[in-house]
């Protein structure tokens, strides 16, 4: 049955005059000089829509237009390319051309030059894009046509330290003014998933909106139907279809899943995100960068280890009995293994410390007071010092002022792990245990910037830890079971402070468990920033 208006007038909302009109032509496509096409399978594009297409075409021609430098892949040759990728390989990840800026930038008091914008943005792609590789808009000035939020948080968290504290206040305001529900878009989401990797400073844990940011990503991620990104229409009917835009949505939703794990692991809470067949049928698409691909393999792992060891049992804090604990924690040692084996061989750096601290908050759980000595317990001890050092040896390689936050907390976890493992009758390669512990704090202590850092506080805890267990005797017993991957941590706070608990001293017993917010400095007025800094 044919329509009764031709796609001209259905796209216009006109009335069609086509069965009146000569030659059944209506006067619309008369007056556009067209054919009067009908077709039952046409569907409306709305003028919202038609213009967010035209203005990103604007862009890219604009962006092009100023570029001034070739590709340097035109003069490759076709051969050296295809050994490079050989059929059926993904392509390893490579940094965007981001173009050129064409204009100064402002916000607040803080004016960007373009040429200082351009030095941000390539610190950035160069330095901390390969942590989380979100694909981006393929210029700088598109990148700030479709989010000023995303751009400037590109800009802050690439920023030299003076620079960044002018960017911090108008950054915290833009952040507040961009959560409206009826402006959710991807590029929100990836900026919101950039500020949960870097956080904006903070003086204590109970100030760090990194958890919550990651956590807004997620419902936005959710809201805009990332889940389900070759169903954009579904959700948001001026959503972009195209295959750049699908690539975008899917690579930034395996983000929220990554960055969502590691905000759970580092507060001892579950992940908010469920593995479907959408995700894990995503990580295997040429299009995904091969690192997000694989940290989210170690995620999933991650998740399915925690949730059965540490949330599952029939009990009030879901921690399983010690027997059947330790032959868990044995097991999923075994399956990281295996997963290092099938998938990443040869991981990079960043792949290898997400592996390495995901596999020792696993292998922590056998290292409580109540787990008998065995065979297998003395097996995780040695496999747990190894992954630490390991650990504690790449990331002190780093420029740890640019890296994401998790990378500092874990080498503060492998150092806690180590201290632990000292206590233990089954400690071999003491004083390579006790090197790595001090290279670990040298390396904080020199990446420190400011008072407000977060290595700063790293620096003090671990300073008043390794200090505390070189005079204390046995370790004491805590009740802190049901913070899963965070139960070490928090039962290692706990334990120093009550080791030095002073009636005089005014202590919130609820700070415990926070390491930021936790008052070293009031605990040990010996120690200031200078000791560890200098």
């Amino acid at each position: 049955m044919r329509p009764k208006a031709c796609t001209q007038c259905r796209q216009r909302k006109v009335g069609c005059d086509a069965d009146t009109a000569p030659l059944n032509r209506c006067s619309t496509c008369r007056s556009l000089e067209m054919e009067c096409v009908f077709d039952g399978g046409f569907r409306r594009v709305s003028n919202k829509r038609k213009m967010t297409e035209l203005q990103k075409e604007v862009e890219e021609l604009r962006a092009t237009m100023h570029l001034g430098q070739a590709a340097p892949s035109r003069d490759a040759p076709p051969q050296s390319r295809a050994a490079q990728h050989p059929p059926g390989a993904k392509k390893p990840a490579e940094s965007p051309d981001i173009g050129t800026c064409l204009i100064d930038r402002t916000i607040g008091e803080v004016c960007l030059t373009a040429a200082q914008t351009m030095e941000l943005f390539r610190v950035y792609f160069a330095r901390c894009h390969p942590y989380l590789p979100l694909v981006l808009h393929s210029s700088i000035e598109l990148l700030y046509a479709r989010s000023t939020l995303l751009f400037w948080t590109i800009c802050f968290i690439a920023a030299p330290n003076n620079l960044r504290n002018q960017l911090e206040a108008p950054l915290k305001a833009m952040v507040t003014s961009a959560l409206d529900p009826t402006m959710s878009t991807v590029e929100l989401v990836q900026a919101l998933l950039i500020l949960s990797m870097w956080p904006l400073p903070f003086t204590s844990q109970r100030d760090d909106a990194s958890f919550l940011y990651s956590g807004l990503a997620t419902q936005i991620g959710l809201q805009i139907g990332l889940h389900r990104p070759s169903m954009s229409d579904d959700f948001s009917p001026s959503a972009s279809s195209g295959s750049e835009d699908q690539e975008m949505r899917t690579v930034t939703w395996l983000a929220c899943y990554v960055v969502g794990q590691m905000q759970a692991s580092r507060r001892g809470v579950p992940a908010s995100i469920l593995v479907d067949y959408t995700l894990l049928t995503s990580c295997e698409k040429d299009a995904v960068p091969p690192v997000l691909s694989q940290l989210c393999y170690i995620s999933r792992l991650t998740v399915q280890a925690a949730n059965t060891i540490g949330a599952s049992a029939h009990n009030l804090t879901g921690l399983m009995e010690p027997n059947t604990r330790i032959g868990m924690v044995k097991l999923f040692s075994s399956q990281f293994e295996s997963l290092r084996r099938e998938r990443f061989s040869r991981p990079t750096d960043v792949v290898e410390m997400a592996f390495l601290s995901s596999r020792l908050q696993i292998l922590a759980f056998a290292l409580d007071d109540d787990i008998p000595r065995s065979i297998e317990l003395i097996d995780t001890v040695e496999q747990a010092k190894q992954d630490a050092i390991r650990f504690i040896q790449i990331a002190c390689e780093k420029n740890l002022g640019l890296v994401p936050f998790y990378i500092c907390r874990s080498v503060c976890y492998s150092v806690l792990v180590l201290l632990r493992i000292l206590k233990t009758p089954f400690a071999n390669q003491r004083e390579l245990i006790k090197d790595s512990i001090e290279r670990a704090r040298t390396a904080l202590g020199s990446s420190v910037q400011t008072e407000k850092d977060i290595n700063h506080r790293i620096c003090l805890m671990l300073q008043a830890v390794i200090s505390l267990e070189e005079k204390s005797g046995p370790r004491m017993t805590t009740s802190i079971r049901s913070r899963m991957t965070a139960s070490l941590t928090c039962n290692s706070v706990r334990t120093y402070a009550e080791m030095i608990y002073q009636p005089d001293l005014d202590l919130d017993l609820a700070s415990f468990a926070d390491l930021d917010a936790f008052n070293w400095d009031g605990l040990l007025p010996n120690f200031t920033s200078e000791t560890f800094v200098g």
